[in-house]
């Protein structure tokens, strides 16, 4: 194609030669330049088929392509936007179930704990009442038995008394720790009650304790150091119609679980029968 244009170039510069034709009246007419005229042109056109046709068809092909995708875009579209509200559905509802698993799952914790509260609770007050019990059935018992006056004038002693003799039995099954031996005595009027309280006069407290095992005794003694009282003591046989001689008193001791008890005793002095008899007086006479 280039070698064609190249050569239609070079003939349109070349010289035209034409033959000159002598005009009617003999001379002879100028020749006439026709380069650059469509005789000869200066330029070759070269005018493509006619492609309006293909052109058209390419175009609709083209636009149809074009609409085809912006459908099937929009056809995705619309289905990634109903699948993330699908799945925005899905997420709530497992956050709400997850939730109420979590308030389910918090309930039975918290029911599980209250119940081991309480069953820890009952285990403790079963265990407690259980050595209530044990104590109650194993605690030691302690008496005051044979209460007697020394003997006034035998053996080189006093004339009149001047101690009261008393005994401590163990009758339970563990072992008292005695502790506090508290006593007294009262000159009291007959025919009356007993004041609710009467201070006691000796306090023997037993630093180291003194230890009675179960079906064992201890004797002690209370001292009477009122030399008047000695002295009532010794006329106490004619005045015993109108008066009555007590020895009141009460022991702390341990048990073997470390409880504090304390027992009271008050014993009424029988000037006819020479001994001293239990005076069942609740306040005097208990044990705890």
């Amino acid at each position: 194609m280039r070698f064609l244009l190249i050569l239609a170039l070079v003939l349109s510069q070349g010289p035209s030669v034409q033959t000159q034709q002598p005009d009617s009246t003999g001379k002879r007419q100028p020749a006439t330049d026709k380069r650059g005229t469509p005789d000869a042109p200066a330029i070759v056109k070269i005018i493509p088929p006619d492609s309006s046709a293909a052109q058209t068809a390419q175009a609709a092909k083209q636009r149809g392509d074009r609409t085809e995708n912006e459908r099937r875009v929009t056809i995705a579209t619309v289905l990634l936007a109903a699948y993330t509200l699908l799945l925005a559905a899905g997420t709530a509802v497992l956050a709400t179930v997850t939730y109420n698993l979590w308030r389910a799952t918090l309930k039975i914790a918290m029911d599980a704990q209250s119940a081991a509260t309480d069953q820890a609770k009952l285990t403790r007050e079963a265990i407690e009442l259980s050595r209530e019990e044990f104590i109650a059935s194993h605690r030691p018992e302690l008496r005051v038995r044979r209460a007697y006056f020394n003997d006034p004038g035998g053996d080189g002693g006093p004339a009149t008394p001047s101690a009261i003799y008393f005994t401590l039995a163990n009758v339970g099954n563990s072992k008292a720790v005695i502790t506090l031996i508290t006593t007294t005595h009262r000159i009291h009027p007959k025919e009356t009650l007993l004041p609710s309280f009467i201070m006691p006069l000796d306090h023997h407290r037993l630093k180291e304790g003194l230890p009675i095992e179960p079906g064992r005794w201890h004797e002690t003694h209370y001292e009477i150091e009122d030399i008047q009282r000695r002295r009532f003591l010794s006329n106490y046989e004619r005045m015993a119609d109108l008066h009555d001689f007590y020895l009141i008193g009460d022991i702390t001791f341990d048990d073997e679980s470390g409880v504090s008890r304390r027992i009271g005793f008050c014993r009424r002095y029988d000037s006819r029968n020479k001994r001293f008899d239990i005076w069942d007086d609740p306040n005097y006479e208990y044990t705890d």
